[in-house]
C-alpha cells in the first residue's frame, strides 16, 4: 500500500511539472501560453458579428455614443528574449517615458521590430509540442491611457480586439483581466468592474509564439501584433448577446425559408420584461415581422422564426447579390436610453 501511495505521489508531481513547464514562474498569470489546456481566460463567449446601437437610426458604430476607438498610437516596448520583457508594465505608475509608440492596428515586423517569416511547411521554431519557445520568443508590450466619462460608464463596457497575434495578456489599471490566443478571431472582455471615471490605463503583453502556434503552420507570412481594430463599446445590463439567422430557398427556388433565434443575457439582479422585435426589410418595406414582450430571468434564447416562408424573395447570387436588412430590437418603453438595435444584411440562396 505504501509503494502504491509513493507511485501515485510521484505521478501527480510529474504531471504537475509537465502541465506547468513555464520558464517564467515569477510572473504568475503569465504561464497560459505554455499550457496547451488553456487558450483563453475570462473572455466573453464568441458571437455573431454586429454592433448594438442605442438608436434605430444609426448604422455606423463610429457614430454611436456606445463606441470608443482605441486605434492610433500606443506606447510600445519590444524584446527578443521573453526574460528581458518588462515585468511591472501593467502598473499605473510604471515609467514608460522612454518607450516609443506603435500604431494600432499594425504588425510589429512592418514597424521595424523583428522580421516577418514566410514558411509553407515547417514551424518557425525548433521546440516540440506543446512547448512554446523560451529563449527567442519576441514579446511586445502595449500601454494606452484613455479618459472615460460618467455617461460612458453608465452601461457595461466591453474591450474588443478584432485580431491580435498571438498570445495576449490584458490588464486594466494594474489588474489582470484575461488572456487570449485566438489570433484570427475577435477577443472580447467585460472590463466594467476595472474602470473608473477619468483616466484609465489599458496594458497588455503579447508573446509572438505560444502552444497554439503549432496550429498555425500554413502557407503564410508569420507576423505579430494588434493587427485589426481595437475599441471599447458599451451595452445595457439586459442585452442581445448573440443571434443566429439562416436563410434558404424552397424546392421551387421561389419562396424564401427563414429561421432566426435571439439570445438575451440579463446581468442585472432581477427579472426584466422587454419588447423583442425581429423584422426583415426590403429597402424600407417590411416583409417579415415578429414582436412580443419577453420575460428575461437571467439568460434566455428565443426562436422568432422557425421555417417561416417569405414569398417571392429576391435570390442572392454572385451576379445579382440581392440583400435584405435584418433588424433586431430590444426595447424598454419606460427606459429607452438602454434600448438596443442591431442591423445586418442577409440574402437567400
Amino acid at each position: 500500500m505504501k509503494m502504491k501511495s509513493t507511485i501515485l505521489y510521484i505521478s501527480i508531481f510529474c504531471l504537475a511539472l509537465s502541465c506547468n513547464n513555464s520558464p517564467f514562474p515569477e510572473v504568475g498569470k503569465q504561464t497560459n501560453h505554455f499550457d496547451h489546456r488553456i487558450f483563453e481566460d475570462n473572455k466573453l463567449p464568441p458571437r455573431a458579428s454586429y454592433f448594438g446601437f442605442e438608436s434605430a437610426e444609426l448604422s455606423e458604430k463610429e457614430g454611436s455614443n456606445r463606441f470608443l476607438s482605441l486605434n492610433g498610437d500606443w506606447k510600445f516596448n519590444w524584446v527578443k528574449d521573453p526574460k528581458q520583457r518588462p515585468k511591472t508594465f501593467q502598473n499605473i505608475r510604471f515609467d514608460d517615458s522612454d518607450w516609443k509608440t506603435i500604431p494600432v492596428p499594425s504588425n510589429w515586423e512592418v514597424e521595424g521590430y523583428g522580421k516577418p517569416i514566410y514558411l509553407d511547411e515547417r514551424y518557425p521554431f525548433t521546440t516540440k509540442w506543446p512547448d512554446a519557445p523560451a529563449d527567442y520568443n519576441p514579446v511586445g508590450t502595449y500601454r494606452k491611457e484613455i479618459f472615460l466619462d460618467k455617461q460612458f460608464l453608465s452601461e457595461d463596457v466591453v474591450l474588443h480586439f478584432a485580431g491580435a497575434k498571438s498570445a495576449m495578456y490584458v490588464y486594466i489599471n494594474g489588474t489582470y483581466v484575461g488572456y487570449s490566443q485566438g489570433s484570427k478571431t475577435p477577443a472580447e472582455f467585460n472590463i466594467t468592474k476595472y474602470l473608473k471615471e477619468g483616466k484609465n490605463l489599458i496594458a497588455l503583453q503579447m508573446f509572438r509564439w505560444s502552444d497554439a502556434s503549432y496550429l498555425e503552420s500554413q502557407d503564410m507570412l508569420r507576423m505579430s501584433g494588434i493587427e485589426r481594430d481595437a475599441y471599447l463599446y458599451t451595452q445595457p445590463k439586459v442585452y442581445v448577446s448573440d443571434y443566429h439567422a439562416s436563410t434558404s430557398l424552397d424546392d421551387s427556388y421561389q419562396d424564401g425559408i427563414f429561421n432566426n433565434t435571439v439570445s438575451i443575457t440579463n446581468s442585472s439582479s432581477q427579472k426584466v420584461s422587454k419588447q423583442l422585435t425581429v423584422e426583415m426589410l426590403d429597402d424600407e418595406k417590411s416583409i417579415y415581422r415578429s414582436s412580443e414582450i419577453v420575460e428575461i430571468p437571467v439568460d434566455k434564447t428565443f426562436a422568432f422564426a422557425s421555417n417561416s416562408v417569405i414569398p417571392n424573395v429576391k435570390q442572392w447570387s454572385a451576379e445579382m447579390p440581392n440583400l435584405y436588412t435584418l433588424r433586431i430590437s430590444l426595447e424598454d418603453k419606460s427606459n429607452p436610453k438602454h434600448n438596443q438595435y442591431i442591423k445586418k444584411n442577409l440574402g437567400f440562396k
